[in-house]
This record gives C-alpha cells, sequence and structure tokens, in this order.
C-alpha cells in the first residue's frame, strides 16, 4: 500500500512541476534584451520597463504571453502594472443659502461651517438641460454678503454645461468646478451667463480630490475622413496598425477656421475595420460668441485595444465639419516590474498566441512594492527569436488532400452501378416469358 501511496506522490509532483510554466524557447517568436544599464546594485533590486507600441501589436491583445528570462535560461517572475489614477475623495458638510438670479447670473453661498478644512473643489448639481455658462468661485473667512468687496477670487476659468438629445435618449455633462485649494469656510459661486437655458441649481458640494495622474502614452495619428450622405454624418478612421495599444481618449482636430458647431461624436471600435462596438460617446463643439467663448474635441471612452478606432460625427442638416488628417489619442502607460540581479542578463521573449497568462507569488505580495518609484530599464531593439520554430498548420484529411482521387473513383463507381443495373434490366427482359 505504502509503494502506491508513493507513486501517487510522485506522480502529482511531478505534474505540479511540468505545469508550472509553459515557456519553451521554440514557441515565442520574438525576443528583446533587456537593457538593464547601471541601475542594479544589489540582488533583488526591483526594476520595470514600460509595455511600448512594438510589444503592444505583436503580443497577445492582453499580453498574457509575456515572459522574461535570464541570461541562464530561467523564467524570471513579473508583474503587469497600469499606472492609472490613484483618487481619494473628502467630502465636506456644506449649508446652501442666498441663492438668487440676477440679470441672468446664478449665484449662492456655501458655508462650510469652520476655517481650516482645505477644499479645492465645488459640484452643481441642475436639473437643467443644453447650457454651457462659465463660473466664478470666491472665498471669504467671514460671513458677509453677496456684492460685498471682501470676497477674494479663487477661479473664473471653469465651466459647467449639459448636452441632451431627447430622441436618442443622450445626456452628458459636468457640474464641476475647481480652484486652488483654500481652507476659507465660507464661498460665493456665480454662474455667468451664457448659451442655452437657465441654470438651476438643485443643490452643490464641497470636497478635496488628491489624485495622482496616470502615466499616459500619447500618440499622433493619422486619419482618413469619408462622409456618408445616408446617415448625414462625417467618418473618422483611424488604423493603429495592429491591436493590443490601448486608447481611452481621442481629440479630433477641425480647420482653423471652423467655430460655432455644436455635434455629438459616436467612438467604435474593431479589429478588422468591418464589425463595430460602440465604446463611448459624447459632444464636441467650438463656439465664439459675445457671451461664451470655448472649445471641446476631445471625446473620453472606456479603454479599448482595438487596432481601429472609428469617430461618426453626426452633422444632421448643417454643412460637415472640415476634419484635419491628424488625431491624437491617448492611453495609460502598462510597465513590467520584475526582481533583478547584477551581472545577470535579461530578455523580453512574446508572440504566442495561445499562451497563458502566467501565475506568479510577485502577484500576491505586490501591493507591498511602490512601483511609481522603481529604477527603469529599457527595452531593446526587437528581433525574430532565432529558436522559433513556426507551428504548422494541421494536417488536411485524406479526403481533402485527395479530391481529385476520390471525384474519380466516384465517377467511376457510378458508371460501373450504372453498367450493371443496365445489364441487369437486359437480363431481366430477356428471361421474361412472353404471353
Amino acid at each position: 500500500m505504502k509503494k502506491y501511496i508513493f507513486a501517487i506522490s510522485f506522480i502529482t509532483l511531478f505534474l505540479v512541476g511540468t505545469a508550472y510554466a509553459d515557456f519553451a524557447p521554440a514557441d515565442f517568436q520574438y525576443v528583446r534584451p533587456i537593457n538593464m544599464g547601471n541601475n542594479i546594485k544589489l540582488p533583488g533590486t526591483y526594476v520595470k520597463f514600460d509595455v511600448d507600441r512594438t510589444v503592444s501589436t505583436l503580443s497577445r491583445t492582453d499580453l498574457a504571453d509575456l515572459r522574461i528570462i535570464d541570461g541562464s535560461g530561467g523564467e524570471v517572475p513579473y508583474q503587469l502594472v497600469t499606472e492609472n489614477e490613484q483618487v481619494r475623495t473628502d467630502y465636506v458638510p456644506v449649508t446652501m443659502r442666498d441663492l438668487s438670479v440676477k440679470n441672468g447670473e446664478t449665484m449662492f453661498m456655501l458655508d462650510l461651517g469652520v476655517n481650516g478644512t482645505i477644499h479645492d473643489h465645488v459640484v452643481i448639481n441642475s436639473s437643467s438641460k443644453n447650457f454651457k455658462r462659465p463660473v466664478a468661485i470666491y472665498a471669504s473667512d467671514t460671513a458677509i454678503g453677496h456684492f460685498d468687496k471682501g470676497w477674494r477670487l479663487l477661479s473664473d476659468t471653469n465651466n459647467i454645461y449639459n448636452f441632451y438629445d431627447q430622441a436618442l435618449g443622450f445626456n452628458a455633462g459636468s457640474g464641476d468646478v475647481y480652484y486652488p485649494e483654500s481652507t476659507s469656510r465660507y464661498m460665493r459661486v456665480v454662474i455667468g451667463r451664457g448659451e442655452g437655458s437657465d441654470v438651476r441649481v438643485e443643490s452643490a458640494k464641497v470636497l478635496r480630490i488628491l489624485l495622482r495622474d496616470a502615466t499616459k502614452s500619447h500618440m499622433n495619428e493619422s486619419d482618413t475622413v469619408t462622409q456618408n450622405a445616408n446617415e448625414r454624418s462625417t467618418e473618422i478612421l483611424v488604423d493603429l496598425g495592429g491591436a493590443g495599444i490601448a486608447t481611452r481618449k481621442i481629440t479630433l482636430t477641425p480647420s482653423v477656421d471652423t467655430q460655432n458647431f455644436s455635434r455629438r461624436v459616436v467612438i467604435q471600435g474593431s479589429n478588422d475595420a468591418t464589425s463595430w462596438s460602440l465604446l463611448g460617446q459624447g459632444y464636441v463643439f467650438s463656439l465664439k460668441t459675445a457671451l461664451f467663448t470655448g472649445s471641446d474635441f476631445s471625446v473620453v471612452y472606456p479603454e479599448s485595444a482595438t487596432r481601429f478606432i472609428r469617430v461618426v460625427v453626426f452633422n444632421e442638416d448643417n454643412q460637415p465639419i472640415n476634419w484635419e488628417n491628424t488625431v491624437a489619442m491617448e492611453g495609460v502607460v502598462r510597465s513590467v516590474v520584475f526582481s533583478a540581479n547584477p551581472n545577470m542578463s535579461y530578455s523580453l521573449y512574446y508572440g504566442k498566441g495561445d499562451s497563458r497568462r502566467p501565475q506568479y507569488d510577485i502577484a500576491r505580495f505586490f501591493q507591498y512594492i511602490e512601483s511609481a518609484t522603481l529604477p527603469p530599464v529599457v527595452l531593446g531593439v526587437s528581433a525574430i527569436n532565432p529558436a522559433y520554430v513556426p507551428v504548422k498548420a494541421p494536417e488536411l484529411p485524406f479526403s481533402e488532400r485527395n479530391k481529385n482521387i476520390l471525384n474519380g473513383a466516384l465517377i467511376l463507381l457510378v458508371a460501373m452501378v450504372s453498367f450493371l443495373l443496365i445489364s441487369y434490366l437486359k437480363k431481366l427482359k430477356q428471361d421474361t416469358p412472353h404471353n
């Protein structure tokens, strides 16, 4: 019985050991050296490199086929990191008072209760539709009237807006107003005159936002602009050259003489430029009037790694906007973090379409590693892995490889059956007695 237990245990250990990783040099099409520089002084130093455009387009879309191999041929555990924003929001209790409208301006005051609380952000909640208005923020340490000269101007460069399309059920807007950090107890908010309907303020809240910005990638891409007469729209197509490049924001470029328009746009993604999926939607506009001047040609959408991005600008019965053949795209950088030793070389292998994502212990304790301050290393030139062996296409069945032979045999068989049938019918006729 003990022998059986030992045998089962040995087989289990063997299977676990061989299932640890799927790396075999012949399976990975590309390799790049990792240039360590002089950043490694002590064994076990964590370093990181950014995943660039080449790796993004030549590897799997989810980057599951990345493998780091050291100079001795050993697989090195790593952690894939997306350097997103880190946001913490602290809400400050406030009391709104003296809400009024005068000469097209809406104004009110906010009381935070005490001086000394740090704040830098007001959110204005409004039930109004289709408007865009400038907002000015003032501060005071003491309670004073609306038009007292004791108010200190904090900011007058913000705008709040709302775009509403009842037919499409689309509603987009922002009531966020930012200003330099303040510790004043009293705030005065003045919503100026502008485009659209009157602004009905329902409520407001004050908060402080602590933000660490993401590490972003910025790309200027060429686009193709076409007009769709049937849909009364302009289509702007961007080809990123391959799937895997993560984007989340696109900024269009109108001609310099284009102004006074507001158009709904839809962002779509595809990997074959044929089947499209909805990524996001919004509005682009440029206004220059006596009451308001401003523009926004950017649309943010959930992160996508599709090869093709299409922007559909709905013109309705208006003349199409003259868009330039260049757009700006933004994404969040992905980084790879791993532990390195001095005097050891490292290489990155990638390009295995059926690879699974590796599971390393580093994922369980990575939260204790401050990835933002790690020493950087740089990827070298991408090259075809000399050990790579292309995957052979599965051999076709005999019937597919020998269609002519089978067709000929079928014809011959039909002819033989026909001959035998005719011969049988003749013999049957001869043997039939005549009356």
